[in-house]
């Protein structure tokens, strides 16, 4: 009885460490399949493609979205340009209509001054003289309310951006480039030049210490605006 015992016992103690090298080759043999079967390598590499992809998707999300914004800013600078458009066709429609108004302006101008010199012996005279007056105002009003305005130029220094020079005269009394008159009145509309003045301009004074002056086109006044001088002094 005892030995059968010990003879079981023996039994079991043989087959435990082979129950547990069978248990460790089974472990070993899941490693090499799983080392076998690349599964970690092709994670990896999943890992890697997926990144690639992460990244060029981010790089063309950029790209569209820099796009965007350069076709925002042409599109708001479009609509400013059409803005600006607009609103300079609307302020500068009439030019041509207005600027052929400061013409009877001028014609109103010439009768004022000759009735006023008339007017101090003609109580007649001095009578139409208020009437054109009137008149002369009320025209003078009238191309205000659409921005046009006259500007002197008599005594100041000569500006080819607002004046065009008729004639030149040795004077050295005064600064250079100076006007010493004006033979026709210019006028702006809003901030555009409209109609430059019709001057003449001293030459032969000492230079003009803080006017930046530009000199006047000699060949322009050798050419001459024929016509300009002869309707400034009708």
């Amino acid at each position: 009885m005892s030995h059968q015992t010990e003879s079981t016992a023996g039994t079991e103690r043989d087959d435990a460490p082979l129950d547990a090298a069978v248990e460790t080759e089974d472990v070993e043999e899941l490693f090499l399949e799983v080392d076998d079967d690349g599964e970690v390598s092709e994670s990896a590499d999943e890992v890697d493609a997926a990144s690639e992809t992460i990244a060029a998707l981010e790089a063309e999300r950029d790209e569209l979205k820099e796009r965007l914004l350069r076709k925002a800013a042409d599109l708001e600078n479009a609509r400013r340009r059409h803005q600006t458009e607009r609103e300079n066709l609307q302020k500068y429609a009439a030019e041509n209509v207005l600027k052929d108004m400061v013409t009877v302006l001028d014609d109103l101008d010439r009768a004022l001054d000759h009735l006023s010199k008339s007017a101090q012996d003609d109580e007649r005279a001095a009578t139409i003289l208020e009437g054109v007056s009137m008149v002369q105002r009320k025209f003078v009003q009238t191309l205000e309310r659409r921005q046009v305005k006259g500007f002197s130029s008599a005594g100041q220094p000569f500006d080819p951006n607002l004046h065009e020079a008729i004639q030149q005269v040795p004077d050295p009394s005064v600064p250079n480039n100076t006007i010493v008159q004006e033979f026709q009145r210019g006028y702006m509309l809003a901030d555009r030049l409209l109609r430059p003045a019709l001057v003449v301009v001293a030459q032969g004074g000492p230079a003009a210490a803080d006017a930046q002056t530009s000199p006047v086109d000699t060949e322009a006044l050798e050419s001459g605006p024929a016509s300009g001088e002869t309707d400034a002094g009708s």
